[in-house]
């Protein structure tokens, strides 16, 4: 696995070269770019069959194009052009579409994506809440014929699933194997937990769970994926968890 480091309020240009055993950057918004000699990846906030994707794509191309960017990655969003948000996830304020109707969506925007950008194109998956925003998208069968029918990789975010497994009543191991882990190029990695009740992602140190997860997965995987730490806390435990995940890799690569 090869750690890249996402681009964060810790990140600066002075102090991203301590962190250790990194490879490649993530970046999450256009900024500056990092004197940096490694692959540059970029990780949308918008969901490709957002209303709004598309202007988005179209204003951050040449950004990406002109800073030499190797990865574009975006999410599937959520199953209704209108949507508004209560608390940390999605409700409905307009009409759902259907399984057919957002993996035709999705297919014609991958499309698009692959015709003007030189590079690998992946999506992550979401993570379900009990609401009809979330209608399909986090299903493991359908998020796996969406990548299939536009030939894209996966970005697996192990919190994501475990939320999703946790919320839709299926067990972890069986949720990850119906996961179509031959795509994943990239791993997102933190640790999930509980609040008010509620299973969500909470971008915390990884913990003995999430490694146990990543053990577990890493049987099923075809490519060496890249591995994103998605803790935002402070910079100086940052350092910390880049190098206990360092160790841990090196010690599963003997």
């Amino acid at each position: 696995m090869i750690l890249t480091l996402p681009i964060s309020h810790l990140i600066n240009a002075e102090n991203y070269l301590l962190v250790p055993g990194v490879y490649a950057l993530e970046f999450k918004k256009k900024q500056p770019i990092l004197d940096y000699s490694g692959p540059l990846f970029f990780h949308s906030n918008r969901g490709v069959i957002d209303e709004d994707f598309i202007d988005y794509f179209d204003d951050l191309l040449p950004y990406l194009n002109d800073n030499g960017f190797k990865h574009f990655s975006f999410d599937l969003g959520p199953a209704s052009p209108k949507v508004k948000t209560e608390d940390y996830y999605y409700v409905v304020d307009g009409p759902v579409l259907s399984a057919d109707e957002i993996a035709n969506l999705a297919g014609e925007r991958i499309a698009y994506v692959k015709e003007h950008f030189q590079g690998t194109v992946a999506m992550e998956n979401l993570n379900y809440f009990p609401t009809t925003a979330y209608s399909n998208i986090c299903d493991p069968e359908f998020f796996s014929r969406v990548l299939n029918e536009t030939d894209t990789y996966m970005i697996l975010d192990i919190a994501h699933a475990m939320v999703s497994s946790q919320n839709m009543g299926i067990e972890p191991k069986d949720y990850f194997s119906r996961c179509p882990l031959d795509r994943v190029v990239e791993i997102h990695m933190s640790a999930h937990g509980v609040v008010d009740n509620q299973w969500r992602d909470l971008h915390e140190r990884p913990n003995s769970e999430t490694y146990k997860i990543l053990e577990f997965i890493q049987k099923g995987l075809e490519k060496e994926p890249y591995l994103v730490i998605e803790f935002y806390e402070n910079f100086s435990e940052l350092i910390d968890v880049y190098r206990e995940v360092g160790e841990w890799i090196a010690r599963r690569n003997g």
